[in-house]
């Protein structure tokens, strides 16, 4: 639904695919997806395979959550993903690593506000727009 009125308003956008989940009910299907990678104004990152939470898996699933992912991207949009965004912001020491090492250049939490230097690249902070939110809302992230 947002795409027409981010293509009329010029507004880029970036999308995190939960890699297992691609044409399933209520997300996009690989077609939808390969249309809105041509344009310019949307851009694709992981969101992991399955969207679990780092934070409760060993460092062997862990690798596999975000290798599989990062996989995925390479295989099936030919597209190389340097950007991870946490699964509802869970992630432990044992992630960054593995972020790293898997091949990531930064990742995103869910801790609020606008990302610094200072978090370090595998620790960003974000505006986080979720289902639901009010224009209110939404409004007050695009003016911190």
């Amino acid at each position: 639904n947002a795409w027409p009125l981010l293509k009329k308003y010029q507004i880029r956008a970036t999308i995190a695919l939960i890699t297992s989940k691609v044409g399933t009910p209520g997300m996009l299907t690989l077609e939808q997806i390969k249309h809105l990678q041509k344009s310019k104004w949307i851009t694709f990152v992981s969101h992991t395979q399955n969207h679990q939470e780092l934070n409760r898996l060993n460092e062997a699933e862990q690798q596999s959550e975000l290798q599989a992912s990062k996989d995925w991207f390479k295989q099936t949009l030919q597209h190389k993903t340097d950007f991870l965004v946490y699964p509802v912001g869970r992630y432990n020491e044992i992630s960054t690593t593995l972020a790293q090492k898997v091949g990531y250049k930064l990742a995103l939490t869910t801790q609020p506000g606008l990302a610094t230097k200072a978090q370090g690249l595998y620790e960003l902070h974000r505006q986080r727009v979720v289902p639901d939110m009010s224009l209110e809302a939404f409004s007050s992230l695009l003016t911190k």
